[in-house]
């Protein structure tokens, strides 16, 4: 009798509470729907461990320092889902450039940079088939070196050609570093570059500004660089963006970067502020060896 009283009690409390504090809560199904797509609200809840008794107080308090201990690497899930509205807020392309063009360019400006520059980039996502598992979902320094090399080349790049530069760089990695080896700073990123393309023409910058690398893609050098993925502060990235990640940078105007992120099939020309790109530049380091924000500042470019 005891336990069926025991029982009756909680359930009793359960309902209580449940019409009390009902109005605290919301329909996160209708909040992510709104904000990043229906046909990602379901995986977008579990990565980011919301059920319905989360309140959004809480959620939002306790979002940048779940992010910051979360390590999402290794996950077969995409890097980022992009809102359709910020696409289509970016700064349109007019026209693009290729290498001796932009080069031209700053000849005729006696030295100067010109005020906007477009690099005629080749992109592909690095899952080209959205295909998220191993080794698609860690290869965005892969892709990112085999979209800026096939550049400087003047390759015209297939998508088949793509993934089978992927998947030999991925395989090279691990040969070179380590079994299970998936990340890799700027500095392997050169020598995998140079020992796979057997390629050269090719110089590291530390510490670079603003200045710099409008510099360099005004000659028609792509600039492959490292970035602590949550410190893009991308609001669409699962789960607040990767630990680490690595995209091509192709554009700049008066405002904006833009980039080839290959983090996400809509990542031709995805558009990041100055700021946005100088504060979240920073290089790869293991979880064991610090934090990544409190690493290295430098950029891997192609000539």
């Amino acid at each position: 009798m005891y336990s069926t009283l025991a029982i009756s009690f909680i359930i009793t409390v359960l309902l209580i509470s449940s019409l009390f504090y009902g109005s605290q809560y919301i329909s996160w199904d209708n909040i992510i729907s709104e904000n990043i797509g229906d046909s990602q609200t379901e995986s977008i809840k579990q990565e980011l461990w919301i059920d319905e008794f989360t309140s959004v107080e809480s959620y939002f308090e306790n979002r940048e320092r779940t992010w910051a201990v979360r390590n999402t690497e290794g996950e077969d899930l995409p890097e980022m889902v992009v809102n359709e509205e910020i696409i289509d807020a970016m700064p349109t392309v007019e026209k693009e450039t290729d290498k001796n063009e932009a080069e031209e360019i700053v000849k005729k400006n006696n030295g100067k940079i010109p005020d906007e520059v477009n690099l005629q980039v080749p992109f592909y996502a690095q899952a080209p088939d959205a295909d998220w598992s191993l080794p698609w979902k860690e290869a965005c320094e892969e892709a990112s070196i085999a979209l800026a090399y096939h550049f400087v080349m003047w390759d015209t790049l297939s998508k088949s050609q793509f993934k089978e530069d992927v998947l030999d760089l991925t395989s090279l990695v691990e040969q070179k570093y380590g079994a299970g080896r998936v990340d890799t700073n700027v500095d392997e990123t050169a020598e995998i570059l140079e020992e796979y393309y057997d390629y050269t023409d090719y110089t590291i910058i530390d510490n670079p500004t603003v200045e710099d690398l409008k510099k360099e893609l005004a000659q028609g050098h792509p600039i492959v660089a490292p970035f602590a993925g949550k410190e893009l502060w991308n609001s669409f990235f699962t789960n607040g963006g990767p630990r680490y990640h690595m995209l091509v940078i192709v554009w700049y105007n008066e405002e904006f970067f833009l980039t080839n992120d290959v983090g996400t099939s809509r990542g031709e020309n995805f558009a990041y502020s100055y700021d946005t790109i100088i504060n979240a530049l920073h290089d790869f380091v293991p979880i064991k060896e610090g934090e990544i924000t409190n690493w290295a500042k430098k950029v891997l470019v192609l000539r």
